[in-house]
């Protein structure tokens, strides 16, 4: 009897481990066996945990350009003896420097996923060694295409990343019971910008203005990125209208539920914009992912001043129900990761 293909997933970030949780399911569905890699990161263990997904957390996270370097390079040693046991023959993930290299020494296929762009620093060290790039189709080819080597496949969907879970999302109010919360209350989830990415290079804005605007009208729910943003904000805010979680929480079903969410990012946004909630994503730089939403209507705002955050913020919490729209039918209508990823997968074991 024929062994099952292992297919190794790796994920370096509270989104990429939703995408590797809801593809290794389907995968697993498919037959394959799935080994998924993670590090030690920000909520990453503990949503891995309330996704009840068996992950192995190798490495951790570096702030500093050295720091990264250092990080990745012990990443890559704990991770080789893992994976030559494991044995698997395709690597699928976004760009991760550690796991394209031990993927690319051991002879592991690998498929990238990617709708950064503008990430160059990791995408000029990863995207020459993919054999297959996934990336939604309203970033155009060029964008992509410096990076690759000849002969790579190149395969697109009409979608983002996040339909792959918000189609799948089910409301659950006893998770806002759970902090002390209801569905009746005006709710922000608010997630401050990534200020230590290799691809941020912006002025931070003053979020702790914003929540101070956020919690005199309602309840924030606020996930820091880092532990320093986490004091800060506590030393700042004593009152209760500030919700901090000690661990990750399944937002995908309280999307739904929650008034607004505004992140320094973008994916939260878009997230919380298919299921038909505003949001307001401060990433100072346009993204094609983020237009395209907007351009089929889903409430995905990009807004990056202070002062134009605080209006909308203002407008939405007197009257939240007026910004909320249905998306049923516009969010089916979506395609996801996986529909080319199926299709690229017998063409990589070929």
């Amino acid at each position: 009897m024929r062994k099952p293909i292992r297919i190794w997933i790796d994920a370096l970030t509270p989104k990429q481990g939703m995408l590797a949780h809801f593809i290794a399911k389907r995968l697993r569905e498919e037959g394959f066996e799935i080994l998924i890699t993670s590090r030690k990161y920000d909520y990453l263990e503990t949503l891995m945990e309330t996704l009840g997904e068996k992950c192995i957390f190798v490495g951790e996270y570096g702030e500093t350009i050295y720091e990264k370097l250092v990080a990745d390079a012990n990443r890559i040693l704990e991770l080789a003896p893992i994976i030559k046991k494991f044995s698997p023959e395709v690597l699928v993930s976004y760009p991760s420097p550690s796991a394209y290299r031990v993927a690319y020494g051991l002879k592991i296929r690998i498929i990238g996923l990617n709708d950064s762009p503008h990430s160059t620093i990791v995408n000029r060290l990863c995207l020459p060694l993919v054999d297959c790039l996934i990336a939604p189709a309203c970033i155009a080819y060029d964008s992509f295409r410096r990076y690759l080597s000849p002969g790579a496949q190149y395969l697109t969907y009409d979608g983002v990343d996040e339909v792959l879970w918000m189609r799948e999302a089910e409301e659950d109010p006893t998770i806002l019971r759970n902090l002390g919360l209801s569905p009746q209350d005006k709710i922000v989830i608010f997630r401050p910008p990534e200020e230590k990415a290799s691809y941020y290079h912006y002025d931070i804005p003053d979020y702790f203005k914003i929540m101070s605007t956020i919690s005199g009208m309602g309840k924030v729910i606020f996930f820091p990125r880092y532990k320093y943003q986490e004091l800060a904000v506590r030393r700042m805010f004593r009152g209760g209208n500030i919700i901090i979680p000690n661990r990750a929480i399944p937002l995908y079903k309280i999307y739904s539920l929650v008034s607004l969410v505004i992140s320094g990012g973008a994916s939260m946004a878009r997230e919380a914009a298919l299921a038909g909630t505003p949001s307001i994503s401060m990433f100072p730089r346009r993204l094609e992912v983020n237009e395209f939403l907007v351009e089929k209507g889903f409430p995905l705002y990009h807004i990056v001043e202070v002062d134009d955050i605080l209006n909308t913020v203002i407008a939405v919490l007197k009257n939240p129900n007026k910004y909320k729209i249905r998306v049923s039918e516009i969010l089916k209508n979506l395609q996801t990761p996986l529909d080319p990823l199926l299709k690229a997968l017998p063409k990589l074991l070929e």
